[in-house]
């Protein structure tokens, strides 16, 4: 009857005599490991223990029963499919009701996948620090390189500007244009940096415009042409949907310049009561999807993040040598 129950158990079972001999496997650890029954008892299951783990395992194991405790343990076994897979291994010592010790009864769970999302989520941490760090590289570059030197150069002529004869009226003028001109550029290059950390205009004029002001941007500055279609998208948005949508979009620009190779780019966002929707298009290079779902790049895990916290959705449809066209739905609560 108990093995009967133990054979429905969603889980591996398996049970030791005495002198550590396995006696006992249920129907899923067979249907686990793809092996006959007369190949894993005794102490043929251990071949299936991956070579790397077996001496931490036998330690374990053989201490446990030495001491007649308990035991937990992760490792990998083979699978059906002859590949390892990581199990979390646990035994509990069985004993009479007089005290004498009749062995050992263990469960195995299946720990694969839950381990690919810790190395996943550890490896997206190390990368999304990076990024940070190279964007604190990438301000503090601009603001010494570009504007540190420019306030520099400003201050020098303000100096030369206040040598000058007082008779030298026309000088005084030209110089006082020039220093207006350095000025106002200055002004640009801050209002640059920090649009590029937060777009004010996105808070102030609504996504439509913020997004026309993006494209516009990315045709000025890069051989990119991008054309802007906009129907009937709210000129108040919650904060959270405009920002998500308006960082996608600047997200796969970026992305269309740096790896497309293509002149001409659409953005298309479309509104209706329930929902918006954002379609990006290049004619670039593509890409194989499979490829961006098994190893997503920062950028693309990051649009799916911002989607994910507002209930949208993203999907890509992109081949080789066919561009990509990016479909984001997010909806209106």
């Amino acid at each position: 009857r108990l093995l009967q129950i133990a054979n429905e158990v969603p889980a591996m079972i398996w049970m030791a005599a005495p002198d550590r001999r396995c006696i006992y496997f249920n129907k899923q650890w067979l249907e686990f490991t793809g092996r006959r029954l007369d190949q894993e008892l005794d102490y043929g299951w251990m071949d299936g223990i991956h070579p790397d783990d077996m001496g931490t395992f036998q330690a374990v194991f053989e201490g446990a029963f030495e001491r007649r405790q308990s035991f937990r343990l992760e490792h990998r076994l083979r699978c059906s499919n002859g590949k390892f897979c990581w199990v979390l291994n646990t035994g509990v010592p069985l004993f009479q009701a007089n005290g004498e010790f009749t062995g050992f009864v263990g469960s195995c769970i299946d720990t694969t996948d839950r381990r690919a999302t810790e190395e996943t989520l550890v490896d997206l941490g190390g990368r999304l620090i990076n990024a940070q760090e190279e964007e604190r590289r990438r301000v503090a570059r601009e603001l010494h390189d570009n504007l540190s030197q420019k306030m520099a150069l400003l201050a020098i002529e303000i100096e030369q500007l206040a040598q000058l004869p007082s008779h030298s009226a026309e000088e005084t003028n030209a110089g006082l244009r020039n220093l207006l001109d350095e000025v106002q550029e200055l002004s640009s290059e801050i209002h640059r940096i920090s649009y590029a950390l937060h777009p004010s205009k996105l808070d102030r004029l609504g996504l439509a415009a913020a997004t026309l002001s993006l494209c516009n941007e990315a045709s000025n500055h890069q051989s990119l042409q991008v054309r802007c279609d906009f129907e009937n998208i709210p000129d108040h948005l919650p904060g959270d949907v405009a920002l998500c949508l308006y960082r996608v979009i600047q997200e796969s620009l970026q992305n269309i310049i740096k790896h497309s190779g293509a002149y001409a780019a659409t953005v298309d966002l479309r509104g209706s009561p329930s929902e918006i929707r954002l379609r990006i298009t290049d004619a670039g290079v593509g890409f194989e999807p499979e490829s961006a779902v098994r190893k997503p790049g920062l950028g693309l895990l990051s649009m799916r993040e911002r989607l994910r916290f507002v209930g949208g959705t993203i999907s890509i449809d992109s081949q080789p040598l066919r561009g990509t066209r990016i479909n984001v739905v997010v909806p209106l609560r």
